[in-house]
């Protein structure tokens, strides 16, 4: 009877111990793939400012779940594109004015300036007549990621196989 319930104790406390362990290094795998998830798409993400680079994060709404995305608002605009739409013009200006040497704009005359507006107002045009195009970052890094996951999980196999196994 008592070698029974030593037993029983043990394995108890064997199944206990195995289920932390399985649980912290699937946690350990998704924090990895996560992290990873977001250094590629902060790679791919288009910069103007930089903004929706520095914004690409990981949230945990809970166990084993990991969220990877920008809580930026235009996010979405740039990921999936936009329909034809008429844009509102004043951010499309400061875009212009910021990459005025891209358009063969220098300095910051009044002619500049002008020539700002009008390359402005071609672009809202082009928008409202063609939209904008998907520039698909996040689904490219998760792609990316989803190359590379089997390959990280069974690392954290092995460590839970090790781990359990006293080594």
């Amino acid at each position: 009877m008592r070698l029974q319930i030593l037993v029983k104790t043990q394995l108890k406390d064997a199944f206990t111990k195995a289920a932390h362990i399985v649980e912290e290094e699937m946690e350990n795998a998704l924090d990895d793939l996560a992290l990873r998830a977001v250094a590629e798409a902060r790679r791919r993400a288009p910069v103007d400012t930089g903004h929706l680079r520095r914004s690409i994060a990981v949230e945990k709404p809970g166990k084993f779940m990991r969220r990877v995305g920008s809580g930026v608002k235009y996010a979405p605009y740039i990921e999936f594109g936009t329909r034809p739409h008429w844009p509102p013009y004043e951010p499309i200006r400061e875009w212009v004015w910021r990459n005025r040497r891209k358009f063969g704009i220098g300095g910051a005359s009044k002619a500049a300036h002008r020539e700002v507006d009008r390359v402005a107002f071609l672009v809202q045009r082009k928008i409202a007549r063609r939209g904008t195009p998907a520039r698909e970052y996040m689904k490219a890094a998760f792609l990316r990621v989803k190359e590379v996951a089997e390959r990280i999980f069974a690392h954290y196999v092995r460590n839970i196989v090790r781990r359990m196994s006293g080594g």
